[in-house]
């Protein structure tokens, strides 16, 4: 039950909920009686008067909404809701809310609730409470009879402040001048822009306003601005009406050695003005670096006017044009714009032009570089690195070399191109971003292009390519350096001192740490050379280590990929026939306990853990393999290809296994070992190596029976065609024992048998 007493209880409750009570005006009229009165059912009109508003904008505003409540506190009638919206008038006026429900006339409780955004929606902005009385005519007065007049809206704001310390800027219309609306405690009270309305009470020259408070420039000076919601009114502040000018930035870039698109030092710059109050967007502008290689400064202009003030300028670097490629630089510093459009630092001094530094913290030239004389395209390579010591991706373009001595035997460009003059060495500085590398020494080498022959005699060579080394195993025979171990220097071309081991050697191989190299002979004794210390460490006696290896010579020998001290095997008799059981694994110096017969030409795929081979004296004739597990070797089911013809040579490559002798070049899948095509049937005896990382062999044949000259032809195993023209080496005498990888595009030939004997090395293959 609702009474007089009772309301003002729920009055005094809403206000501490609320913080207002809405104030209703009314005087004089007449009334009705209570629910006991014998009356026909009306429908209840209730005026509210609504504020003036700035513009249209939905919810949340002071009040958008209301929600009515008729409740008759004897109990004989049901509650009467019903909600109103605001039309969308701005103006101040007066809107009449009827229920749609019909109520018999008496006294009753009418309370109601303003709401921020339409059909109740939206936060509570005001409430209000008061005894009335609905007459026969459906008007609802107040209980006394007298007239109710509309309910006037004032809402739960209590102060409105404007903030200070806004500026505007001449020549801008789009500025919104910023206030809030506070409660009685002085809480912020959320009320949309369209709920303020601004004013200009001082400065009008200045400044001009819409009431929804978008401001205008008009010229420099100070304007007063006020703001009022609800009937609540805010003491003016001063909003200041400051200049703006165009602006630029200055950056100096640094030497370049040649035009390159990016990656790059830097190619680019990103330039952002930021207003730390807010009173304008970011600027944004960016310039990319001219053609200009010499050091130089470029003045980049921003794309639209910037007002007066202070700011803070960052600029970002990027390593292509457009702002492309990856950041390699930035900056941020504090600054302030003039009224003539200069930045400075923000004491008004002069902020200097940007020196452009990068993230690249140093820079070094790999050691080792090798330029070979005759060739004017070597280009050297260099590094630079950040503070944690990671490669950054620069351009060739953005380092600048200098030869610091040794400029007879080496000429280079600022880009790094390098020309040798004469075998021997000089040293080279790179700088880029003013940081300098430390000297490193370049070799200036013989030329690798042409074909080099050495007057050896030789049972096997291997190619060290940490080294740039050919190791040739010499015979007893040899004209030069007998029965030892002749290393040819293939940087210089130079032949270098012998390494004798006490005994004739025969087969080679590196370790697959590069740390030794193995050496067989003829008395079944494997030799182990230090290659740092070129001193002899271990021996091992191959056929009292492994029991039942058939074969009188060690005529092949092959690390196993992976390992440092493990290698296969392969022996012949005298005569290059082989036996059963003539390839053996050794590791440290322990034989693996199945063998297996391949033929005499042999190849071991790049994980270890398979062998392949060609042999005529079997039965039937042709290409077969093996697995390699820990037990040794697995013979694998083997696919014959029918008459391959004596001497038969097979390679290994990740796109097949080649194989080739007088009659045909097949091709054999590594996996089923079976025909997957053919390269090209030239005529004569093959011998073939691998060029590690492709899918090329490099294999030498005789180009004619009647007019026999040798060539070394380069062939793509995966598209089974040919690569280039062949080279011509002349019509070396004796026969072709092997050929191998000798560095990129480089391959070295054992001839045997001839007149003399020599060691060929074939430059500039395609």
């Amino acid at each position: 039950m609702f009474g007089k007493q009772n309301l003002g209880f729920w009055a005094r409750w809403c206000a501490v909920i609320f913080g207002t009570i809405i104030v209703l005006f009314g005087c004089g009229g007449g009334g009705g009686g209570g629910g006991g009165v014998s009356a026909s059912p009306i429908t209840a009109s209730i005026s509210v008067a609504w504020p003036l508003r700035s513009l249209a904008i939905n919810g949340p505003a002071s009040g958008l909404s209301v929600k009515f409540f008729l409740h008759d506190p004897t109990g004989k009638q049901t509650d009467l809701v019903w909600t109103g919206n605001r039309s969308s008038v701005l103006s101040p006026h007066t809107e009449t809310y009827t229920s749609a429900v019909n109520i018999k006339p008496g006294k009753f409780v009418l309370s109601g609730a303003f709401y921020a955004s339409a059909d109740e929606l939206g936060s509570l902005v005001a409430t209000f409470g008061t005894d009335v009385s609905v007459t026969s005519r459906g008007t609802v007065a107040n209980q006394d009879g007298t007239p109710l007049q509309p309910v006037t809206f004032t809402g739960t704001v209590r102060s409105v402040t404007v903030a200070a310390g806004q500026t505007v800027h001449v020549g801008s219309n789009s500025s919104q001048i910023a206030a809030s609306a506070q409660d009685a405690n002085g809480g912020l009270i959320a009320v949309s822009p369209g709920s303020f309305v601004f004013s200009v009470t001082n400065g009008q020259a200045y400044l001009r306003l819409t009431s929804s408070g978008v401001a205008s420039g008009i010229a420099t000076g100070t304007a007063s601005v006020s703001a009022s919601v609800d009937g609540v009114v805010a003491t003016p502040v001063s909003v200041s009406v400051v200049g703006s000018a165009n602006t630029s930035v200055t950056v100096a870039w640094p030497e370049r050695s040649r035009s390159i698109a990016g990656p790059s030092s830097a190619l680019s710059v990103k330039l952002i003005l930021h207003d730390p109050a807010g009173a304008q967007s970011d600027l944004i502008w960016s310039g990319d670096r001219s053609a200009a290689l010499a050091a130089h400064s470029e003045t980049y202009q921003a794309g639209s006017q910037c007002n007066t003030g202070a700011y803070t300028l960052t600029g970002n670097f990027y390593s292509d044009s457009a702002l492309g490629g990856i950041p390699v630089a930035n900056f941020s510093v504090s600054v302030a714009v003039q009224a003539d459009g200069s930045i400075t630092k923000p004491d008004g001094s002069n902020l200097g032009v940007v020196q452009f530094s990068g993230v690249i913290q140093s820079v070094a030239i790999p050691s080792g570089q090798v330029v070979q004389l005759g060739t004017s395209s070597n280009q050297l390579t260099v590094g630079a690195f950040d503070s944690s010591g990671s490669p950054v991706a620069v351009s060739p373009g953005s380092f600048i070399f200098t030869v610091t001595s040794g400029g007879s035997n080496l000429s280079v460009t600022k880009s790094g191109i390098a020309t040798g003059s004469h075998v021997g060495t000089a040293t080279v500085i790179a700088t880029i971003d003013g940081l300098t590398s430390p000297t490193a020494t370049i070799t200036v080498g013989a030329s690798q292009t042409g074909i080099q022959s050495y007057n050896l005699s030789s049972n096997d060579i291997a190619y060290d390519s940490a080294r740039n080394l050919l190791y040739v195993s010499t015979a007893s025979d040899s004209p030069v350096s007998p029965s030892a171990i002749v290393p040819i220097n293939l940087t210089t071309n130079q032949i270098g001192t012998a390494i004798s081991i006490g005994r004739v050697p025969t087969a080679l191989a590196l370790s697959g740490d590069g740390s030794h190299l193995f050496i067989g002979s003829d008395s079944g004794i494997i030799t182990r050379l230090n290659l740092a210390s070129l001193a002899v460490d271990g021996t091992m006696n191959v056929y009292t280590m492994v029991q039942g290896l058939g074969g009188q010579i060690i005529n092949r020998l092959f690390t196993l990929p992976g390992t440092s001290d493990s290698f296969v095997v392969l022996t012949l008799d005298s005569n290059y026939s082989p036996r059963p059981n003539n390839l053996a694994i050794i590791d440290s110096g322990v034989a693996r306990l199945h063998m297996a017969s391949l033929g005499p030409q042999v190849s071991i795929d790049n994980t270890g853990t398979q062998a392949f081979g060609t042999d005529d004296y079997i039965t039937p004739n042709g290409f077969s393999s093996a697995t390699i597990d820990a037990q040794g070797f697995v013979p694998a089911a083997g696919g014959s290809l029918g008459e391959l013809g004596a001497g038969t040579t097979v390679c290994w490559t990740p796109s097949g296994v080649a194989s080739g002798g007088f009659l045909g070049m097949p091709v054999m899948s590594p996996t089923t070992g079976q025909q997957i095509g053919n390269l090209s049937n030239l005529p004569g005896y093959k011998m073939m190596a691998w060029e590690p990382g492709t899918s090329k062999v490099f294999y030498a044949y005789w180009a004619s029976w009647l007019n026999p000259y040798l060539q070394v032809q380069t062939e793509d195993i995966a598209a089974l065609t040919t690569v280039g023209a062949p080279v011509s080496i002349g019509n070396p005498s004796g026969g072709v024992g092997k050929i191998v990888y000798a560095g990129s595009n480089r391959a070295a030939i054992r001839m045997y048998n001839g007149t003399p004997n020599s060691v060929i090395v074939v430059g500039g293959l395609p």
